[in-house]
């Protein structure tokens, strides 16, 4: 009777833990509020684009962002279910984080046991928790359970099972989908693609493979190009995507090596280190499993590079380390195989120190931030229906808070102004000055470049804040 009970109750005994762990992790996420203004800028990007999409408007050609489709697919999602307040993103994020990670550790359980899915489970929590200094409702968070889920995959496929048709059309939706994300993102599945694709090799079984993970990859990219072309926006969303994504990470100021220097050791980012000593030194003893953690070890390495030294911004892109979580778990799980009880309670004593902030941060209530914004109060006592509003800056909440809509497809002008003199910043100027906003906010962390005096010589200046000027159309 037990034999056939334990199949049943430890799948839902692991998506049940793996639900409060992600309720624990989103517990004070400001999707839970209504105050828009608290989101990362990043953030409030993603829903107003949302917002508009679903009032009709075409991505990329009506609205200006550089990130993948996906995105606004968990977007609109979250806003249709729940169109008065952000508690739909909210539950879409926890489910699709929940839906990935949970064949991954029932996966582990059943191979390596509860106790070390457990331990691993801990580790991958911390890491997302100490590494999400932005908030949520981010790629980076959306990114997690296709990329557990991939990893789960993954395994199924090294195992070389009947069942390999479907798991390589699986992982070919799952790359795809991460590609359509955040295009670097890609990464993170490409060591463990290649190794299996050299299992399948040796096996004379590569073409088969190939044919079905080419099929998952074309049954998730053939929709959006079917739908961009449809509504003739598909140059621009290979621009936007593709294109514009590489000059953005051009013009960024630091070094690859000086960028991943900031994000893990300025300070000294003692839980990396750890894992990496943790995993190499369980590399050395466990040595029937080396294959796999020069997989995870190389994609971890290879992660770190794109995700955060490419991107050139430092301490500011901390949180681009958030999807080495199930890998630090997948390192995690190989090292602790060969532990005994006794080693595995001296791991579970480290994995909850390194767990500890969470669980201070839950018992603090959480905090609303809501200030009194001095430019939105203006704009809503003075504008008029029908006016238009152009931020420069990153302040998007802007447009949602006041009811003004944008006067351009770009309404996200910080990467933009960022490259003065660049094509696209040049087409967003032609724009803006065809068709001038009624209003302009301009904030004081943007440059005084040309490329921005140029657009407030026909304005009036008419408040001002610490933060941004507010001008007039004349």
């Amino acid at each position: 009777m037990n034999a056939n009970y334990k199949p049943f109750y430890l799948p839902c005994l692991i998506v049940l833990i793996s639900g409060a762990a992600g309720a624990a992790l989103f517990s004070h996420s400001v999707l839970l509020g209504r105050h828009v203004s608290q989101m990362h800028m990043d953030a409030q990007v993603y829903i107003y684009a949302a917002t508009q999409i679903l009032h009709g408007k075409i991505l990329y050609r009506d609205l200006f962002d550089h990130k993948g489709p996906v995105m606004y697919l968990f977007e609109c999602l979250g806003i249709l279910l729940s169109p008065n307040s952000y508690t739909g993103v909210w539950f879409v994020q926890w489910f699709a984080f929940v839906a990935g990670i949970s064949p991954l550790f029932i996966f582990w359980s059943k191979k390596y046991g509860v106790a070390r899915s457990g331990i691993a489970l801990l580790l991958m929590i911390a890491w997302i928790y100490r590494t999400k200094t932005i908030g949520d409702n981010l790629p980076e968070i959306f990114a997690l359970g296709l990329i557990s889920f991939f990893i789960f995959l993954n395994f199924k496929l090294q195992q070389s099972p009947q069942h390999a048709a479907l798991y390589a059309m699986l992982a070919g939706v799952s790359t795809m989908s991460l590609f359509l994300l955040k295009p670097n993102f890609v990464v993170l599945v490409l060591p463990g693609m290649c190794y299996v694709c050299y299992l399948f090799y040796r096996q004379k079984e590569l073409a088969r493979l190939l044919g079905f993970y080419f099929a998952g990859l074309c049954a998730i990219l053939l929709p959006f190009v079917i739908y961009f072309s449809i509504h003739h926006a598909l140059d621009e969303a290979v621009f936007a995507c593709w294109t514009f994504n590489f000059s953005y990470i051009s013009n960024q100021q630091l070094t690859i090596t000086e960028s991943i220097r900031d994000v893990f050791f300025k300070p000294l980012n003692y839980f990396f280190v750890f894992i990496l000593l943790f995993s190499i030194t369980g590399m050395i003893i466990n040595r029937v499993a080396m294959v796999q953690y020069l997989w995870l070890l190389s994609t971890v390495l290879l992660a770190v590079v794109v995700l955060t030294g490419m991107p050139g911004r430092g301490a500011e892109s901390v949180h681009y380390a958030i999807p080495l979580a199930p890998l630090i778990a997948g390192l995690a799980i190989l090292t602790l195989q060969p532990f005994n009880r006794m080693q595995l309670v001296i791991m579970f004593c480290i994995a909850a120190y390194f767990f500890k902030p969470l669980m201070i941060h839950l018992w603090r209530p959480a905090q609303d931030r809501a200030g009194r914004d001095l430019t939105l109060q203006y704009l809503q006592q003075s504008s008029k229906p029908g006016e238009t509003l152009c931020v420069l800056g990153n302040h998007s909440s802007l447009y949602l808070q006041s009811g003004l809509q944008c006067n351009t497809p770009y309404f996200f002008t910080y990467p933009i102004l960022l490259q003065c003199g660049s094509h696209i910043n040049e087409k967003f100027r032609v724009t803006a000055n065809v068709q001038k906003a009624n209003w302009i906010v301009y904030q004081q962390r943007m440059p005084q470049e040309p490329c921005v005096t140029d657009l407030l010589k026909d304005y009036n200046l008419v408040q001002a804040s610490n933060d941004a000027q507010l001008y007039r159309l004349k």
